[in-house]
Protein backbone atom coordinates (compact mmCIF):
# COMPACT_ATOMS: atom_id res chain seq x y z
CA UNK A 1 0.00 0.00 0.00
CA UNK A 2 1.43 3.35 -1.00
CA UNK A 3 0.42 6.69 0.48
CA UNK A 4 0.12 9.75 -1.65
CA UNK A 5 0.88 13.23 -0.27
CA UNK A 6 -1.69 15.87 -0.81
CA UNK A 7 -0.70 19.23 -2.31
CA UNK A 8 -1.11 20.92 1.12
CA UNK A 9 1.23 18.42 2.79
CA UNK A 10 3.83 19.03 0.07
CA UNK A 11 3.56 22.81 0.62
CA UNK A 12 3.95 22.44 4.40
CA UNK A 13 6.96 20.15 3.96
CA UNK A 14 8.57 22.62 1.58
CA UNK A 15 7.89 25.55 4.00
CA UNK A 16 9.46 23.62 6.90
CA UNK A 17 12.55 22.89 4.81
CA UNK A 18 12.86 26.60 3.93
CA UNK A 19 12.58 27.59 7.61
CA UNK A 20 15.33 25.13 8.55
CA UNK A 21 17.62 26.67 5.95
CA UNK A 22 17.03 30.16 7.43
CA UNK A 23 18.43 29.05 10.78
CA UNK A 24 21.86 28.16 9.46
CA UNK A 25 24.63 29.95 7.65
CA UNK A 26 27.47 28.37 5.77
CA UNK A 27 31.03 29.47 6.41
CA UNK A 28 34.32 27.90 5.56
CA UNK A 29 36.30 26.01 8.20
CA UNK A 30 39.04 28.63 7.92
CA UNK A 31 36.60 31.46 8.72
CA UNK A 32 35.17 29.48 11.62
CA UNK A 33 38.67 28.83 13.01
CA UNK A 34 39.57 32.52 12.67
CA UNK A 35 36.41 33.55 14.54
CA UNK A 36 36.98 31.12 17.41
CA UNK A 37 40.64 32.19 17.68
CA UNK A 38 39.61 35.86 17.76
CA UNK A 39 37.02 35.21 20.47
CA UNK A 40 39.57 33.26 22.51
CA UNK A 41 42.17 36.06 22.21
CA UNK A 42 39.63 38.72 23.17
CA UNK A 43 38.51 36.71 26.18
CA UNK A 44 42.14 36.37 27.33
CA UNK A 45 42.75 40.11 26.86
CA UNK A 46 39.66 41.00 28.88
CA UNK A 47 40.82 38.72 31.70
CA UNK A 48 44.31 40.26 31.67
CA UNK A 49 42.96 43.82 31.58
CA UNK A 50 40.54 43.10 34.40
CA UNK A 51 43.35 41.69 36.55
CA UNK A 52 45.70 44.58 35.76
CA UNK A 53 43.13 47.36 36.00
CA UNK A 54 42.73 49.86 38.77
CA UNK A 55 40.08 48.06 40.82
CA UNK A 56 38.49 51.22 42.20
CA UNK A 57 38.24 52.79 38.72
CA UNK A 58 36.73 49.60 37.33
CA UNK A 59 34.22 49.44 40.18
CA UNK A 60 33.32 53.10 39.67
CA UNK A 61 32.75 52.51 35.95
CA UNK A 62 30.52 49.52 36.71
CA UNK A 63 28.59 51.54 39.32
CA UNK A 64 28.06 54.47 36.97
CA UNK A 65 25.81 52.21 34.96
CA UNK A 66 23.97 51.56 38.22
CA UNK A 67 22.02 48.60 39.52
CA UNK A 68 19.27 47.34 37.29
CA UNK A 69 15.95 45.77 38.28
CA UNK A 70 16.54 42.27 39.57
CA UNK A 71 20.00 43.16 40.91
CA UNK A 72 20.88 42.95 44.57
CA UNK A 73 22.20 45.90 46.57
CA UNK A 74 23.35 46.24 50.16
CA UNK A 75 21.51 48.60 52.48
CA UNK A 76 23.07 50.10 55.62
CA UNK A 77 21.63 49.60 59.10
CA UNK A 78 22.60 51.40 62.30
CA UNK A 79 21.22 50.12 65.60
CA UNK A 80 18.77 47.97 63.64
CA UNK A 81 17.30 50.90 61.68
CA UNK A 82 17.56 51.30 57.90
CA UNK A 83 19.74 54.27 56.96
CA UNK A 84 18.40 55.99 53.82
CA UNK A 85 21.00 58.78 53.71
CA UNK A 86 23.83 60.39 55.63
CA UNK A 87 25.82 63.60 55.53
CA UNK A 88 29.07 64.68 57.17
CA UNK A 89 28.26 67.59 59.50
CA UNK A 90 31.70 68.15 60.99
CA UNK A 91 35.03 67.13 59.52
CA UNK A 92 38.00 68.48 61.47
CA UNK A 93 41.16 66.51 60.76
CA UNK A 94 44.45 68.00 61.90
CA UNK A 95 47.93 67.10 63.04
CA UNK A 96 48.55 67.72 66.72
CA UNK A 97 51.57 70.04 66.92
CA UNK A 98 52.73 68.56 70.22
CA UNK A 99 52.42 64.81 69.59
CA UNK A 100 52.57 64.88 65.77
CA UNK A 101 49.58 62.50 65.76
CA UNK A 102 46.60 62.99 63.50
CA UNK A 103 43.43 63.99 65.30
CA UNK A 104 39.95 63.59 63.90
CA UNK A 105 36.75 65.22 65.01
CA UNK A 106 34.12 63.99 62.59
CA UNK A 107 30.37 63.75 63.02
CA UNK A 108 27.76 62.43 60.65
CA UNK A 109 23.99 62.89 60.47
CA UNK A 110 22.02 59.74 59.66
CA UNK A 111 18.53 59.81 58.15
CA UNK A 112 16.52 56.67 58.88
CA UNK A 113 13.59 55.09 57.03
CA UNK A 114 11.21 56.36 59.74
CA UNK A 115 12.32 59.95 58.85
CA UNK A 116 14.11 60.36 62.16
CA UNK A 117 17.61 61.80 62.25
CA UNK A 118 20.55 61.11 64.52
CA UNK A 119 23.95 62.77 64.72
CA UNK A 120 26.78 60.46 65.74
CA UNK A 121 30.56 60.24 65.72
CA UNK A 122 31.79 59.10 62.30
CA UNK A 123 33.98 56.40 63.84
CA UNK A 124 30.90 54.87 65.51
CA UNK A 125 29.14 54.86 62.15
CA UNK A 126 32.01 53.00 60.50
CA UNK A 127 32.38 50.50 63.34
CA UNK A 128 28.75 49.63 63.96
CA UNK A 129 27.11 49.84 60.54
CA UNK A 130 25.72 46.54 59.23
CA UNK A 131 24.63 45.64 55.71
CA UNK A 132 21.71 43.60 54.37
CA UNK A 133 20.95 42.58 50.80
CA UNK A 134 17.85 43.93 49.09
CA UNK A 135 16.37 43.37 45.64
CA UNK A 136 16.15 46.26 43.20
CA UNK A 137 12.59 46.49 41.89
CA UNK A 138 12.96 49.55 39.66
CA UNK A 139 15.10 52.56 38.74
CA UNK A 140 13.05 55.71 39.03
CA UNK A 141 13.63 59.25 37.75
CA UNK A 142 11.89 62.31 39.10
CA UNK A 143 10.99 65.40 37.05
CA UNK A 144 14.46 66.89 37.69
CA UNK A 145 16.14 63.78 36.28
CA UNK A 146 17.44 62.58 39.66
CA UNK A 147 17.58 58.79 39.86
CA UNK A 148 16.41 56.73 42.81
CA UNK A 149 16.06 53.03 43.41
CA UNK A 150 12.95 51.23 44.53
CA UNK A 151 14.16 48.27 46.60
CA UNK A 152 12.45 45.44 48.44
CA UNK A 153 13.70 44.11 51.76
CA UNK A 154 11.82 41.64 53.95
CA UNK A 155 8.53 42.32 52.14
CA UNK A 156 8.77 46.12 52.48
CA UNK A 157 9.59 48.58 49.71
CA UNK A 158 11.87 51.59 50.10
CA UNK A 159 12.96 54.44 47.82
CA UNK A 160 16.68 55.19 48.19
CA UNK A 161 19.31 57.24 46.40
CA UNK A 162 21.81 54.98 44.58
CA UNK A 163 24.68 56.80 46.35
CA UNK A 164 23.63 55.19 49.62
CA UNK A 165 23.63 51.52 48.59
CA UNK A 166 26.47 48.98 48.67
Amino acid sequence: MTLKMSKNTKKLTKMNEEKKEEKYIKISKETYDNLTDSISQLTQRVEILTKASNKSALEKAMKSKGPTPGAKVKLSFYEGKLVLAWAMTKNDVYKDPITNAWRENQTIKLIFSDNKEKEIDYLSFVKFITKEEANVIARLKDTDGKETLKVELNGEEYIIDPNFVN
